[in-house]
């Protein structure tokens, strides 16, 4: 590569790259991206305990979920139970137990 055909190439980069990048930073996405890149992510004691809370809560019902799948597993596993117990003695001949 030459001089002459890097010249376009730095000419984008140096020149026209910052100037858009000043430009874009002027419109409404550009300047959320600007506030959330200047402020970080800061959080709050208020809002970590908040968080805090809630994932607590979360859990808890979690928690509860599994033992209400459990339960509705054994209710199941119960009626299978039943229900393969009663077509197996459905599938069975009749016996005829006569007297000696």
């Amino acid at each position: 590569m030459d001089l002459d055909s890097l010249i376009p190439i730095l000419g984008i980069i140096f020149v026209i790259g910052p100037v858009s990048a000043l430009v874009f930073s002027y419109t409404p996405l550009g300047r959320a991206i600007v506030n959330r890149l200047g402020s970080g992510a800061k959080v709050t004691d208020d809002r970590l305990l908040g968080l805090q809370d809630e994932l607590e809560r979360l859990q808890e019902q979690i928690g509860y979920q599994d033992t209400r799948f459990e339960e509705l597993h054994d209710r199941v596993d119960f009626a299978e139970r039943l229900l393969a117990r009663e077509s197996a003695a459905a599938e069975e001949p009749e016996r005829v137990v006569t007297p000696v």
